[in-house]
């Protein structure tokens, strides 16, 4: 099981491990800080509705700034985006560019091929 601590998320810990080590750690942690996101924007949105409040130029309304478990998710998605930026920061440049690598060729692959089935 992998926990994001400083010490997993170093440089030295990450190029000891291997391609496929790697990407599925950077699939985890993608995934936490969508889903943490995914919650905190329904939080909001649910907020929003339910009060019949306004949204002005993008920034949220204070009763949302202000909920408790709004305040919560955005903490966690905070320290999470922080891990993901670390994670990134220190990931070796050969994982990054075998993935992008492969994210192109996947793209070129699929491309004119309908998005849904």
């Amino acid at each position: 099981m992998f926990i994001a601590t400083p010490d997993t998320l170093s440089k030295e810990a990450l190029a000891n491990l291997s391609y496929d080590e790697w990407k599925e750690r950077r699939d985890i942690i993608n995934n936490t800080v969508d889903h943490v996101e995914y919650q905190m924007h329904g939080m909001a949105t649910h907020i929003i509705r339910e009060k019949n409040l306004t949204v002005t130029a993008g920034l949220l309304p204070e009763e949302v700034r202000t909920n408790k478990r709004y305040i919560f998710l955005k903490k966690l998605f905070d320290k999470e985006f922080a891990i993901l930026r670390m994670f990134n920061g220190n990931t070796p440049k050969k994982f990054s560019r075998r993935y992008s690598q492969e994210y192109r060729a996947s793209k070129m692959k699929n491309k004119g091929k309908p998005c849904h089935s």
